[in-house]
């Protein structure tokens, strides 16, 4: 990447996202940061589903456990999570919310099972309507071998 400084922040409930966010973070020259909830997931993989499924449909936002203190001062955030119902799950949508990300640059990426994220870009730009928000990465398939593509 060029001279802007960059945040990756990610969300993980395996530690798949997890792992590739520090891959990323570490191709990319930024600092790493996870994104953690007042409330913890369920541990099955099912529980999770089933809460986040419950969260999409009553729009609720789980409430951020940690904020990023200096935020103004990357131009550009990558934020990574799992694919729950073919978008991003609500603890992204919180996380965004919290910051004013006016002309900021946001690279979505996540991990999936075999699901799509199809509705992740619809769902982020809500979340941070005055940032240009970015073509949706899927890191799972492709890790870090295409990332230099993406972001052109």
């Amino acid at each position: 990447m060029d001279d802007r400084k960059t945040l990756v922040a990610y969300f993980s409930c395996t530690n798949h996202t997890q792992d590739l966010a520090k891959e990323i973070a570490e191709a990319v020259g930024g600092t790493l940061f996870e994104i953690k909830t007042v409330h913890d997931y369920p541990e099955s993989y099912a529980g999770k589903i089933a809460v986040g499924g419950k969260e999409k449909l009553t729009g609720t936002r789980p409430e951020i456990l940690n904020t990023v203190a200096d935020m103004d001062t990357y131009d550009t955030i990558m934020v990574g999570f799992p694919v729950w119902f073919s978008t991003c799950p609500m603890a992204i949508v919180s996380f965004l919310e919290e910051y004013d990300l006016t002309g900021k640059t946001i690279y979505p990426f996540y991990t999936s099972g075999g699901g799509s994220g199809s509705r992740a870009i619809r769902d982020i730009e809500k979340a941070a309507p005055y940032a240009d928000v970015m073509m949706c990465y899927n890191a799972s398939k492709y890790g870090t071998s295409a990332l230099e593509q993406w972001m052109e």
